[in-house]
């Protein structure tokens, strides 16, 4: 069986009990029958398999999966599983569209397909098992690529991106390695220990996309949007942190704290006509110079 079809067994079975909520082997075999069919792999397995498949789905997502003994029943354990389902679903994604590809005169995905999505097993396995991992890596100013020693710590999606955070052996510190831009990956035999006290969470927690640098500290940044603009800010927030201070039917204010970095004024700048800084009064500043900058070209 190949590593997609784990994977997308392993996505099917979150997804019928997150569904269903409760459902016995017998259910989720014949749910798993039918997607067979579907999918045009071979998704069922036998009661020893699927233990295994649980123990794989708690180590590699972080999402437990309970027996309730009485009536043999199966079910989620509750807990914030966001970032896992998130993967779960993006895999989902690429995977439809790949297996159904009779489907491009009304499926319209993005062209510039980033890569990379071949190498998240071998990530997967190295993050559940803390395996050192070989890659061969080239950026994309240079024409070289070159090969590194890295202690995989998390993967992390931006922008239907997926980077790889590690430990970096030659520089000794923790570094971004976009999977796209990966060329190969070998497993080292050599094992690893996380740092004491690292999570992952609180590492990007006021980071705005993948960029989180050390000499930048986080602020509180107010935000006004038009009435038109608040409903996707509303249903789409910027940032984690992000609080609602005002909304009525003329615009939504919002209050941010975090680090003000040259990927998150790129983001601001995408809103256009339909945002206004209220602070800090440095950012506006930028924000303002950004705008003349731009204007300038349109001038002879």
């Amino acid at each position: 069986m190949s590593k997609q079809s784990y994977i997308l067994r392993y996505l099917l079975i979150v997804r019928k009990l997150r569904s269903f909520r409760v459902l016995t082997f017998e259910d989720l075999y014949s749910k798993l029958q039918l997607e067979s069919e579907i999918h045009g792999f071979d998704l069922k397995m036998s009661k020893r398999t699927f233990q295994r498949d649980l123990r794989e789905i708690n180590s590699l997502f972080g999402i437990e999966i309970k027996i309730n003994r009485k009536d043999k029943t199966y079910m989620i354990v509750e807990q914030d599983d966001s970032y896992y389902i998130r993967f779960l679903e993006s895999f989902d994604i690429f995977n439809s569209i790949k297996i159904f590809e009779d489907v491009k005169d009304f499926v319209f995905a993005e062209k510039n397909d980033p890569g990379g999505s071949e190498h998240v097993f071998s990530v997967l396995h190295a993050l559940k098992n803390h395996l050192t991992i070989n890659i061969t890596h080239k950026k994309f100013w240079e024409d070289n690529s070159t090969n590194r020693d890295v202690d995989p710590y998390a993967l992390k999606e931006f922008r239907s991106r997926w980077y790889l955070i590690g430990k970096d052996h030659k520089s000794n510190e923790t570094r971004i390695f976009g999977m796209d831009r990966i060329l190969d990956i070998s497993f080292s035999g050599k094992k690893y220990r996380i740092p004491a006290g690292y999570k992952f969470n609180e590492h990007f927690k006021n980071s705005f996309g993948i960029i989180n640098p050390k000499n930048i500290d986080p602020e509180k940044v107010i935000l006004k949007f038009d009435s038109f603009q608040a409903y996707f800010i509303k249903t789409s927030p910027i940032h984690r942190s992000q609080k609602i201070v005002v909304d009525d039917e003329h615009f939504l204010v919002v209050e941010l704290f975090v680090k003000i970095t040259y990927d998150f004024i790129m983001e601001l700048l995408s809103f256009g006509n339909t945002v206004m800084i209220i602070e800090p009064e440095h950012l506006k500043k930028d924000m303002i110079n950004h705008y003349k900058t731009a204007l300038k070209q349109y001038k002879e």
